[in-house]
């Protein structure tokens, strides 16, 4: 099949069998004449489906190409009553998940880089820290209350009531850039104060994210 999707827009389908009659012909012999035959009817819907929910035309086309090479194991494995039909839902359920996909991909390098913004501690640092968790813990309450009240509030929403960076900007009313420098800033003042009293990173993340913390 061809990688070029445009092309297809023109080309007619001469075959008068119905999609229900190739694919029992693809089941019963395997021919692979039958894909074709349906790329050919199909290519069109498919690609402008993926492009309303994909908005980029590699991707849809992409995307289009995968479902139909993918096409011959679903046809044996589900039985379909309308093809049309079953084969939207199909590229649908595909871009859902491509688009699912590209959003946990751009959250996870988001953390990643937040999170390499940190003042990182030396491995040798690592086993001088404190281990008694009660006492950190209310040293790590106290350290919270001494932030100032932007960085304060920023930290909380994001930690404890897990907002995105969007949602604390509609609710606060703060910049994208300033609520990012708060939450950074305070993780790193909370980090200052923690490692004077010998308070490990690892720690006050973990505290951080737990909501029984905040209550």
């Amino acid at each position: 099949m061809d990688k070029i999707l445009r092309p297809l827009k023109f080309r007619k389908s001469n075959n008068t069998k119905s999609d229900s009659e190739l694919i029992a012909e693809f089941i019963a012999s395997n021919n692979n004449e039958v894909i074709a035959e349906l790329f050919t009817r199909y290519t069109d819907m498919c690609f402008l489906v993926s492009m309303k929910y994909l908005k980029n035309e590699t991707n849809a086309e992409d995307l289009t190409m995968q479902v139909f090479e993918k096409l011959p194991k679903m046809l044996r494995e589900y039985k379909i009553d309308n093809f049309k039909s079953w084969l939207y839902t199909v590229v649908k359920n595909e871009c859902l998940l491509e688009l699912r996909k590209q959003q946990t991909e751009l959250r996870n390098r988001k953390k990643f880089e937040d999170s390499d913004e940190l003042i990182m501690e030396s491995e040798q640092e690592m086993y001088l820290f404190n281990s008694n968790e009660n006492e950190n813990l209310n040293l790590l309450k106290d350290a919270v209350q001494t932030l100032a009240d932007d960085q304060r509030t920023c930290i909380e929403l994001f930690y404890f009531e897990e907002k995105s960076y969007d949602e604390i900007v509609e609710m606060t009313g703060f910049s994208g850039k300033q609520v990012k420098s708060f939450i950074q800033n305070g993780r790193r003042n909370l980090q200052i104060f923690m490692k004077k009293h010998r308070v490990s990173l690892l720690f006050i993340l973990n505290f951080l994210l737990r909501k029984e913390f905040w209550l």
